[in-house]
């Protein structure tokens, strides 16, 4: 295991190096997209491992979660929260993989399925929340919120990758 994770650290410096992220009003739908949901803020956003596509916060977030399901072969982070946050999209079956699941049967000792600390466990990379980064005179929340949720997406697809291996 620590040579596993010596080999994500030398080759995967930073996975976000060179993740192009837009804002859209409506989400992509292919296969093989992660996708994370901010049940806090409203926020959702979808990746592929190189693209991160937030979706806006003026477009219809209950429509395009309807139609991101419709989807083939979903990641999810954390598909139980997902099942009981969203009763009235349906059945979730196109969700085929889901990263805290998979990290819980690779250590199953681990006591924080977070996004955050997989991703710094197994890319050694931090991802920070907005509101958990020091307060600023100048106010850059949305930008941050957008940045995060990009990072998580993309978390998320590669954390896939890597605990299949």
């Amino acid at each position: 295991m620590i040579f596993k994770d010596f080999l994500a650290f030398s080759f995967n410096k930073s996975i976000f190096e060179n993740i192009n992220i837009q804002t859209v009003s409506s989400l992509p739908c292919a296969d093989n997209m992660a996708y994370v949901i901010d049940y806090t803020g409203g926020g959702v956003c979808v990746s592929d491992g190189k693209n991160a596509y937030v979706l806006a916060a003026s477009a219809s977030i209950e429509k395009e979660l309807k139609k991101l399901f419709e989807c083939k072969n979903l990641i999810s982070s954390d598909l139980k929260n997902d099942i009981i946050n969203l009763p009235h999209i349906g059945e979730l079956n196109n969700v085929t993989d889901d990263v805290s699941i998979a990290a819980y049967l690779a250590e199953p000792s681990r006591s924080d399925y977070s996004i955050e600390k997989l991703c710094a466990h197994y890319f050694k990379t931090e991802i920070v929340a907005p509101n958990a980064s020091q307060l600023s005179l100048f106010d850059a929340e949305e930008e941050d919120k957008t940045e995060y949720m990009a990072k998580c997406a993309v978390a998320v697809f590669c954390l896939r990758d890597h605990l299949a291996n």
